[in-house]
């Protein structure tokens, strides 16, 4: 039967697997897709190649994000162990993606996904905003290892007792 205390477990059980797939996924595209992006023959090329997996990636992110957040709220919430502090703490370091990502990554996005008008500006500035938000995106895989952070050491904790 399910309790109010297994639900909390379950959901602090999926708060760190989602946020262990969202930082994952996030590494993979800095890691893998930009520099193969960057190794395109042309500027056009780049910047179909980052028009073809950004509405895939920014669904599927957004997704994880939000379920991470959730989960580790409910996991926060139920819980009464007195180190349910760091599972709040990893619930805020993956919301603080979305701000993180409106501010600083958005007008990079809008210049990316205006296709006509990146082409008009030429190759370099197609280079160019490609590059910046590979650097951009790095500062979301940090806050996504702060909120992976924080949920391993919860659970370290509740086996070795550290803190």
């Amino acid at each position: 039967m399910a309790t109010y205390e297994n639900l909390g477990v379950l959901a602090r059980v999926l708060q760190y697997g989602f946020a262990s797939a969202w930082t994952g996924g996030a590494a993979y595209i800095t890691l893998v897709e930009c520099p193969s992006r960057a190794a395109m023959a042309t500027p056009g090329l780049m910047l179909d190649n980052w028009q073809n997996t950004f509405s895939g990636a920014a669904y599927y992110m957004s997704r994880f994000s939000a379920a991470t957040f959730g989960l580790g709220m409910f996991g926060w919430y139920t819980d009464t162990d007195p180190q349910r502090w760091l599972l709040l703490a990893a619930a805020m370091f993956q919301i603080s993606i979305m701000p993180f990502t409106l501010i600083f990554i958005m007008p990079t996005n809008n210049a990316l996904l205006d296709v006509d008008g990146a082409r008009k500006k030429g190759d370099e500035f197609i280079k160019e905003k490609v590059h910046q938000w590979k650097l951009l995106h790095s500062g979301r895989i940090i806050l996504g290892l702060g909120s992976c952070t924080c949920i391993g050491l919860y659970w370290f904790n509740k086996i070795n007792k550290i803190f």
